[in-house]
């Protein structure tokens, strides 16, 4: 019996030892590379800390509680862990505008693009020249061309082929939510081509212009770089000296501070520095002081350090509250008391000074950097963002976030997703939305985020996620009955009259002019044309409407010339000539598709639309040298995609045309056009 009563004490006593020390789990991906992953605990310091493989996958034991979590560099405050749970980060970056810039405009002389701003300033804009060199002005407007000029234009000297133009924040300061007009001209009366992205329209909320001329359908290659609002830089020094083995900044220590003054920020986010031991990593203790050395100790962190690599401690958003003007202390040293080299800093950093075991170390700063909010509690980051209930018509999402904010879905059956809905306006820290009204068996993109509406914050992005819904009968095929071809389109009461714009009835009312100039076919001539024809369709590409179109495509396994891919250069204008009225102006439209197969880049065949607004025979030929108003290049990518064409008539009769080039033979080239109308819009 004594026996049986010990065994059941023992047993209790583990049981109650296991329940205190039950853990949950943090785990996602840092984003891939080797990346640090650190969860800080405000009670305990350091609890959680890995380098990531390439993989960025990481996952780690945690006690219950909350958490300030840097993932890949990404902070998240309030990261909740429950016992026996696991909850799931991942470092994820903002959406940017970077199509591949393959296509290229007619040449102008000047380009223009409207835009949402995001940021608080203009900071730079980048753009390809294929064609052109001249010296260039940046304008910024607000709305459009015709805005309100923001700050004096920036000009640059002779730009070509890729460039770069780097603006000061305070010339072009701009509101997020806003839009804004950005034109780059010739400063010298040069005209010139940009790069154009594939894709019809992918820039939301923005217009191209060239001439001045609107291109709804269009957006221009041009990277707009834009300071946006987020964590400010309290205080730092970033000029690396290095390792210093001789002289002054020599010297290895067992405690390293630097002293500086708040003049940014309301609060300290992370404290980072640099120091070299030897190899490996160990424990560090930063500790931020008021005043100076001696000053009243407000926060300690306990880090780790890979030697020469540098780390960083994180705060949560109220541990460290800072007065602005005031002087503060940032002090380092290793957890075991040995010694170590704190790498330095040109002098940088106003009102403050670099110090070694409570030495000044005359003419420098420590490497360092202080980091906080300009209100406090502003940082959000979307976690544990969950999938369930996915249906061939429905999905619900939700996610979590450490601090208040609001929640929008971002989704779309393509990248990048267009489509978002607001899940709640108010703000919170749970989120959750049921989508209806998705297609059966398709793939969507979704990515949560919040916003906590604090001043000096910005909008917190989850990683871009996708999931497929289900079909709608599980019996029955994957994928549903492809729905009718509609007829053609009857026209509208501002319509011009074009003779057979789908192509019903052959080439009828349509004249036609080709060239090819091949690189590598000399022993396989295949003319100059013409090339294309009205059909049905081949392989799968039917017309948009009706039952013809026209184009032409290629295959490889039917082409005598076993070389590919290979330049060809075949190129194609259809043009008929309308009546219209001098002065007025219209827009020509019409229905585009092209497809390649092992294309690689730029190497897509590609469609415009044309207009000789003279009516002086450009179109007749394709080597034509006469001004002729036209669109960008379109490469659609096996979608037929609608294209507009805006004009203003200088006779009573205009030509309206199609340019169709494949510029390489590739294992497959398709190339039609479809529905062509005209529409009087004054």
């Amino acid at each position: 019996m004594r026996l049986l009563r010990l065994l059941v004490a023992a047993l209790v006593a583990f049981s109650a030892g296991s329940a205190a020390q039950a853990k949950g789990k943090l785990a996602g991906n840092a984003g891939g590379g080797e990346r640090e992953v650190a969860a800080y605990s405000p009670a305990k310091g350091l609890e959680g800390w890995t380098i990531t493989d390439p993989s960025g996958e990481f996952e780690f034991p945690l006690d219950p509680g909350d958490y300030v979590v840097s993932c890949g560099g990404r902070l998240a405050p309030y990261v909740h862990i429950e016992e026996g749970q696991t909850t799931y980060i991942s470092h994820s970056d903002d959406p940017s505008f970077d199509l591949p810039r393959e296509m290229w405009t007619p040449a102008c002389k000047s380009f223009g693009q409207t835009y949402v701003a995001t940021g608080f300033a203009l900071s730079g804009v980048w753009f390809w020249m294929p064609q052109g060199t001249s010296a260039m002005k940046v304008t910024l407007r607000e709305g459009g061309p015709d805005g309100k000029l923001v700050g004096e234009s920036v000009s640059e000297g002779k730009c070509d082929w890729i460039t770069g133009v780097g603006v000061p924040p305070e010339r072009f300061p701009t509101t997020p939510g806003k839009t804004y007009y950005l034109e780059i001209a010739s400063t010298e009366d040069v005209s010139w081509t940009i790069a154009m992205p594939k894709e019809p329209d992918p820039y939301d909320g923005g217009i191209a212009y060239f001439d001045g001329v609107p291109h709804p359908e269009s957006d221009l290659g041009v990277s707009i770089g834009e300071k946006l609002p987020g964590p400010v830089t309290v205080a730092a020094a970033g000029a690396d000296q290095h390792y210093i083995d001789k002289g002054p900044g020599s010297g290895w220590c067992t405690v390293a501070g630097q002293s500086f003054v708040a003049r940014n920020g309301s609060n300290i986010l992370s404290a980072s520095a640099n120091c070299g031991f030897g190899g490996g990593a160990t424990d560090f203790i930063y500790t931020i002081r008021e005043g100076g050395a001696q000053g009243k100790a407000l926060c300690s962190k306990t880090v780790r350090m890979v030697s020469d690599w540098g780390a960083s401690a994180y705060f949560e958003p109220d541990e460290v509250l800072l007065k602005t003007g005031e002087p503060y202390y940032l002090e380092y040293k290793r957890a075991d008391g040995d010694k170590f080299y704190s790498y330095l800093s040109a002098d940088l950093c106003p009102d403050g000074k670099a110090y070694r075991d409570g030495k000044e170390v005359e003419g420098f700063d420590q490497l360092f950097d202080i980091v906080g909010e300009v209100e406090p509690g502003g940082i959000s980051y979307p976690y544990n963002v969950k999938l369930t209930g996915v249906t061939s018509a429905s999905a619900r999402f939700s996610w979590e976030t450490g601090t208040p904010a609001d929640g929008i879905i971002h989704f779309g059956d393509r990248l990048p997703v267009r489509q978002s809905i607001v899940v709640h306006d108010d703000v919170r820290k749970q989120h959750s939305i049921e989508l209806t009204g998705l297609r059966p068996a398709t793939v969507y993109y979704y990515r949560a985020t919040s916003f906590t509406r604090k001043k000096g914050a910005s909008r917190a992005w989850s990683r871009v996620q996708s999931f497929l819904t289900l079909p709608s009968d599980r019996d029955g095929p994957l994928y549903e009955k492809p729905q009718p071809v509609p007829p053609p389109p009857v026209d509208g009461p501002k319509s011009v009259k074009v003779a057979n714009g789908s192509f019903e009835d052959g080439l009828t009312g349509w004249q036609r002019c080709s060239a090819a100039n091949p690189k590598e076919s000399k022993d396989y001539p295949f003319g100059n044309g013409p090339f294309g024809d009205a059909t049905a369709g081949t392989d799968g590409y039917r017309p948009h409407f009706g039952k013809m179109l026209y184009g032409w495509y290629h295959l490889a396994e039917e082409d005598p010339n076993p070389t590919v891919p290979r330049e060809d250069w075949k190129q194609e204008i259809i043009s008929q000539r309308v009546k219209v009225k001098p002065g007025h102006d219209y827009v020509l439209k019409a229905w585009l598709l092209t497809g390649d197969r092992d294309s690689g880049w730029g190497r897509d065949g590609r469609i415009r639309l044309v207009v000789d607004a003279k009516d002086s025979g450009a179109l007749d030929e394709i080597d034509a040298k006469s001004h002729t108003v036209a669109t960008q290049w379109f490469a659609t990518e096996h979608e037929w995609k609608p294209v507009s064409l805006r004009f203003t008539a200088e006779k009573d009769t205009a030509a309206i045309g199609v340019h169709f080039l494949q510029w390489w033979a590739l294992e497959a080239d398709y190339l039609y056009v479809d529905d062509v109308t005209l529409e009087e819009i004054r």
